[in-house]
C-alpha cells in the first residue's frame, strides 16, 4: 500500500524547466510539456528557462494550454522559420540555407549575409500568444540569446518585458547566424543563443540553459535535451537534482534533418516521442519517491 504522506510529499516537489534550442526537434519539447500537464507537473513548475525553439516554447508553456501548443506546431511549416529574405531584388530560397550553413565557419558574421528573414514568427507568436497571460505566470520566464556587443550569453527574463520586448528577446534567442539578421534590443546586437559560431568568438552559446535556474532552490530541474547524450552530466546542482530527458531515438532520423524538417509528419513523431518520454520519465520518478 502505498504511504498518503509519501503522496503529498510528490505533490509537494517545486520543479524547474529546461528547453534546448534545435529547430523543428523543438516538437519533442512540445510533446513533453503535454505529458506533463497529463501527469499534472505544469503547476508545480516554478522556473523555465529555453533557448531559440525553447525559448518559444516557453512562452507556449507560459499560458498552460496544451491544446494551444499542439495547434501552433501543426501550423508552423518550413516557411514560417525560413520566409525567404529579398537583398537587391533577389529572393533567396532553401537551396541557399544548405550552402551557407557548409560555409558559416569561413565567414564572418555579418547581418548582409542573412537570407532568410523571421517576420512569419513574428507574425505566429503575435498570432499565438496571450501576453497578459504569460506574464501571469507562475514560474520565471527566461530566454536565452548571445549578445554579440558584449560577448557573451544574457539570460532575459521574459515577464519583466512588454509584448514586443518579449518577442524580440525569443526571436534574438533563434536568430541563427547568417541565416537570421540580429535582433537588436536596447542597441546590442543579439544572435541565436545556441550556436558556437567562430565569427562571434569562442564559448558564446548555452543551447541547455540550466544556469538561470540552478540557484531558485527547486527540489527538481527537467532538463530537456534534443540530441543524443553525448557525456556526463550533472545530477544535482546544490541540493536540487537535475532530470535528464534525451529522446528514445535520434530526431535527426526522423525522416531526414531532425532541425529544419517541419514536414506535418515529422512534426508529429517528434510530438508523439516527446510525450512518450516524458510520460515514462515522469512515472519512474513518481514511483521512485513514493516507494521511498
Amino acid at each position: 500500500m502505498i504511504d498518503k504522506n509519501k503522496i503529498d510529499k510528490w505533490n509537494s516537489l517545486t520543479f524547474g524547466l529546461v528547453l534546448s534550442g534545435g529547430g523543428a526537434k523543438g516538437a519533442y519539447e512540445a510533446g513533453a510539456i503535454k505529458a506533463m500537464q497529463e501527469m499534472d507537473i505544469m503547476n508545480s513548475v516554478y522556473g523555465v528557462s529555453g533557448t531559440s525553439v525553447g525559448a518559444l516554447n516557453t512562452l507556449v508553456f507560459a499560458m498552460g494550454d496544451v491544446k494551444l501548443i499542439e495547434e501552433l506546431w501543426e501550423g508552423i511549416g518550413l516557411m514560417t522559420v525560413a520566409a525567404p529574405k529579398v537583398i537587391q531584388g533577389e529572393e533567396k530560397g532553401i537551396r541557399d540555407i544548405v550552402e551557407r550553413m557548409h560555409i558559416t565557419s569561413r565567414i564572418q558574421g555579418n547581418e548582409e549575409q542573412a537570407i532568410f528573414t523571421q517576420s512569419a514568427l513574428r507574425a505566429l507568436i503575435h498570432k499565438s500568444c496571450d501576453f497578459d497571460k504569460i506574464r501571469s505566470s507562475r514560474a520565471k520566464l527566461y530566454a536565452c540569446a548571445y549578445d554579440i556587443n558584449e560577448k557573451h550569453v544574457r539570460y532575459f527574463e521574459l515577464k519583466s518585458m512588454d509584448d514586443e520586448d518579449m518577442i524580440d528577446a525569443v526571436l534574438s534567442s533563434a536568430a541563427i547566424p547568417h541565416v537570421y539578421d540580429p535582433v537588436v534590443i536596447e542597441g546590442h546586437r543579439y544572435a541565436d543563443g545556441g550556436i558556437n559560431d567562430p565569427a562571434y568568438g569562442v564559448k558564446n552559446s548555452d543551447v541547455t540553459p540550466i544556469k538561470p535556474l540552478q540557484d531558485e532552490g527547486y527540489d527538481i530541474i527537467l532538463v530537456i535535451h534534443l540530441r543524443e547524450q553525448e557525456g556526463f552530466e550533472l545530477d544535482h546542482i546544490g541540493n536540487t537534482r537535475l532530470v535528464h530527458i534525451y529522446p528514445s531515438h535520434p530526431l535527426e532520423q526522423i525522416r531526414g534533418s531532425g532541425t529544419m524538417n517541419f514536414t506535418k509528419q515529422a512534426i508529429k513523431e517528434k510530438f508523439n516521442m516527446g510525450y512518450n518520454d516524458m510520460y515514462i520519465a515522469l512515472a519512474k520518478l513518481m514511483m521512485e519517491y513514493i516507494r521511498k
